[in-house]
C-alpha cells in the first residue's frame, strides 16, 4: 500500500519530466545555432596592413571565418573623428568584400573602434612612410594607453 506522502511525491516527480526534457530540447536548439568562427590570420593581418596604410594607423582588424564561407569582420582601435570610424568600416568591407567568392553573402562588421578626437592633435612618426614605423608606433601608443589610461580632452569653450 502507498501512503499519502509516497504519492504526493511520485506525482510531482512525473511533473517534472516534461518540464526537463523541455529543458534539454531549449539547451541542444540553441547548440544548433552556435556557429564556431575562426581567425583568418592572413586576411586579419592584410587588412590591418591596408587600413594602416590609408590613414588609419590605429586601427586594427580581425577576420573570422564559419565553416560555411560566412566571414565577420571586427574592427578595433582609436581614430580622431566619426568619418574615420564609419570610413575604416567602408574600407574593410570593400577590402575583404573583394576576397569574397561569388554569391557568398557580404562580410558581416562589428565596429569596435572609439573616437577620441585629442589623437588629431597627436604628431605623426618621424618615418611615417615604412609599415614597421607605423606598427611600432601603434604598439607604443597601446602600451601607453595601458600603463597610462586615457584622459578625455577638455570640453572647448562655447563661443559667445
Amino acid at each position: 500500500m502507498v501512503s499519502r506522502g509516497q504519492a504526493g511525491l511520485s506525482i510531482r516527480w512525473h511533473r517534472s519530466i516534461p518540464s526537463f526534457w523541455v529543458a534539454i530540447l531549449l539547451i541542444g536548439a540553441s547548440a544548433t545555432f552556435a556557429q564556431t568562427y575562426k581567425v583568418d590570420a592572413a586576411l586579419s593581418q592584410s587588412l590591418t596592413t591596408n587600413l594602416r596604410q590609408h590613414q588609419l594607423p590605429l586601427v586594427g582588424a580581425q577576420v573570422l571565418s564559419n565553416s560555411a564561407g560566412i566571414q565577420h569582420i571586427v574592427l578595433y582601435g582609436f581614430v580622431a573623428t566619426e568619418f574615420g570610424k564609419s570610413d575604416a568600416a567602408s574600407k574593410a568591407i570593400a577590402y575583404v568584400g573583394s576576397e569574397v567568392p561569388t554569391g557568398t553573402p557580404a562580410p558581416q562588421l562589428e565596429n569596435r573602434i572609439e573616437v577620441r578626437p585629442e589623437i588629431a592633435r597627436m604628431k605623426a612618426p618621424a618615418a611615417a612612410g615604412s609599415a614597421t614605423s607605423i606598427n611600432e608606433s601603434l604598439d607604443q601608443v597601446l602600451d601607453d594607453i595601458d600603463r597610462f589610461g586615457v584622459a578625455m580632452a577638455p570640453e572647448a569653450p562655447a563661443a559667445k
